[in-house]
């Protein structure tokens, strides 16, 4: 059984973790397994960089495709993966709780 790679990206400010994601690196097909933004620090954009550089970080490893699960009542966060061009896969329903799964398709260039 092969195992994808992960890479863990943390973002620190003020000697605190601000921000961090983790991503299951594979082809064809990465994972964001993770990515939180600190209530203190959301709004600044630290969450749109953390999924560009998964993005980034999925086409080096070759992935033509990125795949996600957010909670559905998160609105902030399905806004900004339907922002960076993420589209609904499924929803689901896990622990109670509604989830959708979101997919991009990552074009050979970085940034489309």
């Amino acid at each position: 059984m092969t195992f994808p790679d992960w890479t863990a990206v943390v973002v620190e400010a003020d000697d605190a973790v601000a921000a961090a994601s983790v991503l299951l690196l594979a082809a064809p097909v990465s994972w964001l397994a993770s990515l939180a933004v600190h209530p203190q620090w959301r709004r600044r954009g630290l969450g749109r960089s953390l999924v560009r550089d998964a993005m980034t970080r999925s086409r080096v490893a070759s992935a033509r495709w990125l795949l996600l699960e957010v909670d559905r009542s998160h609105r902030a966060a399905v806004a900004l993966y339907r922002g960076e061009r993420f589209g609904l896969l499924r929803r689901f329903r896990e622990e109670g709780r509604w989830r959708q799964e979101m997919l991009r398709r990552l074009g050979g260039v970085c940034g489309t």
